[in-house]
């Protein structure tokens, strides 16, 4: 199942869905690999968020 990843979402959310989708391709390489780039973008995206 592949869905278009909502670049809007940030934090632990992107994350979780990230890994999600990640979790659910790893029979599929290729889809695995690009699910694994978006965890490590989600992941850098959430530690940058601003914390007040």
């Amino acid at each position: 199942m592949q869905q278009t990843p909502a670049l809007h979402i940030v934090g632990p959310t992107a994350v979780r869905e990230a890994m999600s989708e990640a979790l659910e391709n790893r029979g599929d390489m290729e889809l695995f690999e690009e699910a694994r780039r978006r965890v490590v973008v989600a992941m850098k995206k959430a530690l940058d968020i601003p914390r007040s």
